[in-house]
């Protein structure tokens, strides 16, 4: 642990390392907690690489929370032939593509251009597939502008839950205040586009959250 602590203080002083190779090197769980809980401090590393080196579920998970969740420079990560479980995919997963809230699909990791994988015991080949896509949601929106992204993704959950889109709209109110002006009109076209108009205003009284959007839905009629 002594060199994962001497890396992670390195990291949260450092102003110009790109890429860190830290691949084969023993570092466990507890490793990869100790590195990632310095990630957030870090500005300037685009690439970590942290194949074969034992970091299982939990040391994934830190490096979502601790890393990826907060450092939004880093561009690629390499976890190829660690023992990653479906448990740890989905943490990675639920960084670039947070359903539960609109807010959450707003503010995960849009910066994350690729996520190495080979040669994990994941099973559920699915979830790979859903983080390959979401990427590429990634690489085609990279810019300064994550709203692009955050509708994409959007578009991609309808497409799979057009459920999810109902689910967004009376969450937006007391998600994110200050996201709904931007979104609001364009999720009321969406839902225009998916239902009649005698629907979108049923589906609007029902839900007094969305008192804001029934206001603005004269908008679209």
């Amino acid at each position: 642990m002594t060199g994962a602590l001497l890396i992670s203080n390195s990291l949260r002083h450092n102003k110009t390392l790109i890429e860190l190779s830290l691949g084969n090197n023993l570092i466990g769980d507890e490793g990869a907690c100790i590195i990632a809980s310095s990630l957030k401090e870090n500005n300037t590393l685009e690439i970590l690489n942290l194949e074969n080196n034992g970091i299982g579920n939990r040391g994934v998970k830190a490096i979502v929370e601790l890393g990826l969740m907060q450092n939004k420079m880093i561009q690629y990560l390499v976890l190829s032939e660690n023992p990653i479980t479906e448990i740890g995919a989905k943490s990675l997963l639920h960084c670039i593509k947070d359903t539960s809230s609109l807010k959450n699909l707003y503010l995960c990791n849009h910066t994350l251009l690729s996520i190495i994988l080979k040669k994990v015991p994941v099973v559920d080949r699915r979830i790979l597939r859903d983080i390959k896509s979401y990427l590429k949601v990634n690489r085609a929106n990279n810019s300064p502008s994550e709203l692009s992204a955050a509708k994409c993704k959007i578009l991609l959950c309808i497409k799979e839950n057009p459920q999810s889109l109902i689910e967004y709209m009376v969450r937006i109110r007391e998600d994110n205040p200050d996201l709904e002006l931007s979104l609001v009109p364009w999720i009321l076209s969406l839902l225009c586009k998916h239902h009649d108009l005698a629907t979108v205003n049923t589906i609007l009284q029902q839900n007094s959250s969305c008192l804001f959007l029934r206001e603005n839905s004269k908008e679209v009629e």
